[in-house]
């Protein structure tokens, strides 16, 4: 059993269905990751709509280094969120990426092959946090899309997708939501945190 508190969300009933939510979320955010670890294969995908939005959209590509104080900051983020969920394996990143083009990929997926979208999500979070890869590297996506059975013939750099993440951000600037993740039910409710795991029960699960 997970001590208390730890990010655990459990599988709905089906008297008890889980209510619509948005996501918003970056691939290179530790608390985006452990809500898409906590939620994996527990809570229905269709009740979720999942929105990336780029934390640093001047980020350059190919990825930069961290610096010192950068890399001080992540270790004491990544502990914290180990502290929480002690069975996640995380690897601190040596990398800080431009996550636009990783961003659309997923958003692509999510327009043209749906049930492939939240597989390969996670797996492009693991690719950093567990591998510390680029994700501005289309190989990587490329490597990661194949690895979540992605159709080759799926489109990862779609314009619609694109148009879509540019409305997801001015969406999410316009709510002044200031980080992520941030999750917001139909009901107007917000979740402005994933390490608190009782907290995230209780949002998902709500009828």
């Amino acid at each position: 059993m997970p001590c208390d508190g730890a990010l655990v969300v459990r599988p709905a009933s089906p008297q008890s269905p889980v209510v619509p939510v948005i996501i918003y979320y970056d691939l290179t955010s530790v608390e985006s990751l452990l809500l898409s670890e906590a939620i994996a294969n527990a809570v229905a995908e269709p009740g979720l709509e999942w929105r990336g939005v780029q934390m640093d959209p001047s980020l350059p590509v190919p990825a930069r280094l961290l610096n010192r104080h950068e890399r001080g900051r992540l270790e004491m983020d990544v502990s914290d969120a180990m502290r929480s969920t002690p069975s996640l394996r995380i690897v601190t990143p040596t990398i800080l990426p431009n996550t636009r083009r990783a961003l659309v990929a997923v958003a692509s997926v999510d327009r043209l092959h749906r049930s492939r979208a939240g597989e390969f999500r996670a797996t492009l979070f693991r690719e950093y946090w567990w591998g510390g890869a680029d994700l501005s590297d289309s190989r990587v996506l490329q490597r990661a899309a194949d690895a979540a059975g992605v159709p080759p013939g799926v489109d990862l750099e779609q314009v619609e997708a694109a148009t879509a993440l540019a409305k997801w951000e001015l969406d999410w600037k316009t709510e002044a939501l200031g980080g992520v993740p941030r999750a917001i039910r139909e009901d107007g409710q917000i979740l402005w945190g994933a390490r608190n795991g009782n907290v995230v029960r209780e949002f998902f699960m709500t009828p």
